[in-house]
């Protein structure tokens, strides 16, 4: 994708476009299961109750805020390549767990573990792209990756939703991780990122910055409707439309 992956001699990038196209796409399959649909699960299925589902979306975005910065550490001294493979690995037994765990308190620690695996692959990806990319035609490649991404989303929609119907949210879940384990393997031929061990003053001087902070707090407040969305929307449709 634009320098995210190994490239022959010749320079042809069009199946290095398709697979970052399947790669995003298919692990968007499960992300949109477990953002739009699974509080369906909990609700219906699991019958979890509207405080159990808000205390496991509260743990889902506490998540990511306390592991950003030892995962943007972890990029640092890794390869984003290798964290990107952890992270899908992670998410494939987290999946499958999920399908198994019945009891809320079991519950939990397993949807703390796809928490955090799920982030751990969003900031890989991330920074696997801001540390490849050309500093040429940037606009295009941030374009192009976001473009696939979204892409991704409408695709996960859509499989998610029909698989849910034909099937169920177990074998759905099964199914989304087994694809998460399967991606790990072409996740192997990206770029080797460049590593480094950054001093932790050097975060805090960033953290010190007034702009940073501005854009922060900014981030704070335009966020704050993504967990009223993710807990609640689903489930509205599910009462008020069908």
């Amino acid at each position: 994708m634009y320098g995210l992956w190994k490239t022959n001699e010749s320079g042809t990038q069009c199946a290095d476009r398709c697979i970052s196209l399947a790669d995003y796409g298919s692990v968007y399959d499960g992300y949109v299961n477990n953002r739009l649909f699974i509080t369906i699960f909990f609700s219906e299925t699991l019958k979890f109750s509207g405080s159990q589902i808000g205390m496991l979306f509260s743990l889902h975005a506490l998540t990511g805020m306390f592991a950003a910065l030892p995962a943007g550490i972890s990029n640092d001294r890794i390869t984003s390549r290798i964290m990107v493979m952890i992270s899908l690995i992670l998410q494939t037994v987290s999946f499958a767990l999920m399908s198994l765990v019945k009891s809320f308190w079991l519950f939990l620690p397993v949807f703390f573990l796809w928490s955090l695996s799920s982030w751990l692959f969003r900031w890989s990806m991330d920074t696997q792209f801001l540390k490849t990319a050309a500093s040429e035609d940037v606009g295009s490649r941030i374009g192009f990756y976001q473009a696939l991404r979204f892409i991704g989303l409408t695709i996960g929609t859509i499989f998610s939703g029909y698989s849910i119907a034909m099937l169920d949210f177990e074998t759905t879940l099964m199914a989304v991780g087994g694809v998460c384990l399967l991606l790990a393997i072409p996740s192997a031929y990206l770029k080797s990122t460049q590593v480094s061990k950054v001093r932790l003053a050097e975060y805090k001087a960033d953290f010190s910055n007034r702009k940073v902070i501005l854009f922060a707090l900014w981030l704070l407040l335009f966020a704050s409707h993504w967990g009223a969305e993710q807990t609640s929307y689903g489930l509205f449709l599910k009462k008020t439309c069908i």
